[in-house]
């Protein structure tokens, strides 16, 4: 039972593993092929998070400019979407 009294009065203590990554996950991973766990550690090696970051603002502000026009033609309604 999770989150009750043990024998003797005393209280379960949890322990959980370090955060992680998914990619940190996915290194330690035993069934990840060491080729595999290479190329995502080069892969990251040319990750640019200011670059990823004005990319996603981008594509965010095309998704707006696209559903405002699909608003203003009426495809979507007050029956499509519950606000």
């Amino acid at each position: 039972m999770r989150g009750t009294k043990g024998l003797g009065g005393s209280k379960i203590q949890k322990r959980y593993h370090a955060p992680m990554t998914p990619l940190h996950q996915l290194l330690q991973a035993p069934e990840v092929s060491d080729q595999a766990k290479s190329r995502l550690l080069h892969q990251l090696k040319d990750v640019d998070p200011i670059s990823l970051q004005r990319d996603i603002h981008i594509l965010q502000a095309r998704l707006l400019g696209k559903t405002s026009q699909d608003t203003s033609l009426g495809a979507v309604t007050s029956k499509t979407i519950s606000l």
